[in-house]
């Protein structure tokens, strides 16, 4: 949107300059004329920021930005010194390289509760979107989840 705006503000620019210098005369009939060379100005402006824009929309597709649900099970590092019902904080790297620090919280019961301090790994389940932050469990060192292992969240939880 910026470059199509920089773009009908200079062909607007440069149009309107040139048609003032070689078409507008000294006077009162220059005051009409100088109206009509606006006029045409804005419409010639507009109609070639469209011509040089449109091949530009191939080499910049629209694209859904991120979103926080793009972070929904990945792990995550904590960078608090705990993780409760209502305090944590978290550092996850997205699938681009690029890291955020999201707040985590563990449900009220949850048997992790302590467990999770800062510097162990967790894996974000599901994002309350009220409270803007994310359900957090423990992710064990080999990786492996499952009924087992105790680190899934408890049922009835959110997410």
């Amino acid at each position: 949107m910026t470059l199509a705006f920089s773009l009908f503000v200079s062909v607007g620019w440069l149009i309107s300059y040139c048609a003032s210098v070689l078409l507008v005369p000294s006077g009162p009939v220059g005051i009409l004329v100088g109206a009509a060379v606006l006029v045409g100005t804005v419409y010639v402006s507009w109609r070639a920021t469209k011509l040089f824009v449109r091949p530009l929309h191939r080499l910049f597709p629209d694209e859904p930005g991120p979103s926080r649900l793009d972070f929904v099970g990945l792990t995550c590092t904590i960078r608090t010194g705990r993780v409760d019902t209502g305090f944590g904080q978290a550092e996850v790297r997205a699938g681009d390289g690029s890291a955020a620090v999201v707040q985590v919280r563990l449900p009220a019961g949850d048997t992790a509760a302590g467990v999770l301090g800062s510097g162990s790994t967790g894996l974000l389940y599901a994002y309350d979107e009220v409270g803007e932050f994310f359900w957090v469990t423990p992710y064990p060192p080999d990786g492996e989840l499952g009924p087992g292992s105790g680190l899934l969240a408890p049922p009835g939880t959110p997410g």
